[in-house]
C-alpha cells in the first residue's frame, strides 16, 4: 500500500475502517490482493494464500471444527457440551 502511494495512517485506516476490510476473511484476501499487484509490478514470483491448502486448513480449523460451545446453567457457572447439544 505504501508502493502505491499510500502514508502508513492511511493504508492503517483503510485497513481497519473500509467496509471492504470488514472481517478476517475480507482484510485476508484484500491484502492477497494488494501482494499479488506488488508482486506483479516487481517481476517476482507470488503465491496467493487465499484459497490455498493452507487457508483452506486454516478456514476449516477456525470456523468448521467448532467442538465445545459454552451454555450458562446458572450466573456463576458454565457446562460445556457438543455444539449440537448446545443449542
Amino acid at each position: 500500500m505504501l508502493r502505491y502511494g499510500k502514508s502508513e495512517s492511511e493504508a492503517e485506516d483503510m485497513i481497519e475502517n473500509d467496509g471492504k476490510y470488514w472481517g478476517v476473511k475480507s482484510k485476508i484476501r484484500r491484502l492477497d490482493d494488494w501482494t499479488a499487484k506488488y508482486a506483479t509490478d516487481q517481476s517476482v514470483a507470488f503465491t496467493p494464500f487465499v484459497d490455498s491448502v493452507l487457508y483452506r486448513r486454516w478456514d476449516s480449523d477456525l470456523y468448521g471444527r467448532r467442538i465445545l460451545r459454552s451454555m450458562p446453567v446458572r450466573a456463576d457457572s458454565v457446562t460445556m457440551m457438543p455444539p449440537g447439544q448446545s443449542v
